[in-house]
């Protein structure tokens, strides 16, 4: 077994509820917003491109106390700038915690021992003590022109770690603002979120997909990506399906990917067993119509009336999905700062399935599902995961 880190977005608790969905682990050492697991070798590049809520990943080589902290840091960077492919050698260093650390210091003397040594470096700085992932791919400290080593502390102790992989976030960049067809009116749901979703419904590309409120297609795009073998895709909107249907064009010439399984339709969720035959869908992931988005909202009559249609959705999904099937569902919360507004619709004959390793985080609401949301916004989305009871 080996220890890998893994540096988590910006909704931490949901990034961690992937992980352990995907990697089927929920053993893990938690410092700010990296997590620590022990497991068997992994293909960091593989396990990042199928993770989307995962900045970083990378491998602990070492552990050290406060007095041997620095002697371990330059043995790292030593190692690797002998394996290094170019005369000059790019090195970065990230901090991660709450960790009382001169930074600068740490970094200047890195650079010195090499040079002690005889290797020109080139330290690559951060604006504070963690370097972002563009920094990371564009001075290629993944390669062997480079590091990034990992500073964190876990139990009184430093681990330190070199990140092997980033999360592609051009490609994400790319499908999300690149894509032909973008609706704000019909939401704009991040295709980093949709695949955290997928996750989380465990999606397989031999299982039969649904999104009943599609769209534009993010979910379905991102279901294609990853070998999608059987989606099918709902909207009430006539021109949700044009646009799910041109986007996954888009996205079948960008990918060289073949959409022949995919099947549309334009139906309201709320009849949806009228299309789909009994036990049909093996997962189903969606983010349904939220609400009003702009000018001034009664979050009151809204709340009920999305409520009405999420309970008739609910139900019609019960007719048609697997007895051991999943839904990963988004409900909105209105003005989530100050006095927010939560839905309740019926759930009868569901399970909310639930992460108690997360409780400690505070977007784990009281019945334990998940908040992703930005300071600021008026509007967070409430992530369920639901089986069959």
């Amino acid at each position: 077994m080996k220890k890998y880190f893994f540096i988590l977005g910006s909704q931490p608790a949901l990034s961690l509820a992937e992980i352990m969905t995907v990697l089927q682990i929920n053993d893990f050492k938690l410092a700010d917003q990296i997590a620590i697991f022990d497991l068997p070798n992994l293909e960091a590049y593989l396990a990042i491109a199928k993770l989307g809520g995962t900045v970083k990943i990378g491998e602990i080589i070492q552990e050290a106390d406060d007095k041997g902290l620095t002697k371990s840091l330059q043995e790292v960077v030593y190692q690797a700038a002998l394996a290094r492919k170019k005369s000059k050698f790019n090195f970065g260093l990230s901090v991660y915690g709450h960790i009382n650390l001169n930074y600068k210091h740490l970094a200047i003397g890195l650079k010195n021992s090499l040079k002690v040594k005889g290797i020109g470096s080139r330290w690559v700085k951060s604006e504070g003590k963690v370097l972002n992932s563009a920094t990371a791919y564009h001075n290629r400290l993944t390669t062997e022109s480079g590091i990034e080593v990992v500073v964190t502390k876990v139990d009184g102790k430093y681990l330190i770690g070199k990140t092997l992989a980033l999360q592609p976030f051009i490609e994400y960049s790319d499908r999300d603002f690149g894509r032909p067809n973008r609706d704000s009116l019909s939401g704009m749901l991040p295709p980093k979120l949709a695949k955290m979703m997928l996750n989380l419904a465990k999606f397989a590309p031999e299982k039969t997909l649904l999104d009943p409120f599609c769209g534009s297609g993010t979910i379905l795009t991102e279901a294609l990506i990853m070998k999608a073998q059987q989606v099918r895709g709902s909207d009430i909107s006539p021109k949700a399906i044009t646009d799910t249907k041109q986007n996954i064009i888009w996205t079948d010439k960008k990918y060289n990917l073949n959409s022949e399984g995919v099947d549309l339709k334009v139906i309201s969720a709320d009849k949806i067993s009228s299309w789909l035959k009994p036990s049909s869908v093996d997962c189903l992931a969606t983010e349904p119509y939220l609400g009003p988005q702009r000018g001034k909202i009664e979050f009151n009559q809204v709340k009920q009336e999305l409520e009405i249609l999420y309970s008739k959705s609910l139900q019609e999904f019960q007719k048609i999905l697997n007895p051991s099937g999943r839904i990963v569902m988004v409900w909105p919360v209105f003005n989530p700062e100050k006095n927010p507004v939560f839905l309740n619709p019926d759930l009868n004959g569901y399970n909310i399935i639930k992460f108690p390793e997360l409780d400690r985080f505070p977007s784990i609401t009281s019945r334990k599902t998940m908040l992703y949301g930005r300071p600021g916004q008026r509007l967070w989305r409430e992530i369920l995961v639901l089986e069959k009871k």
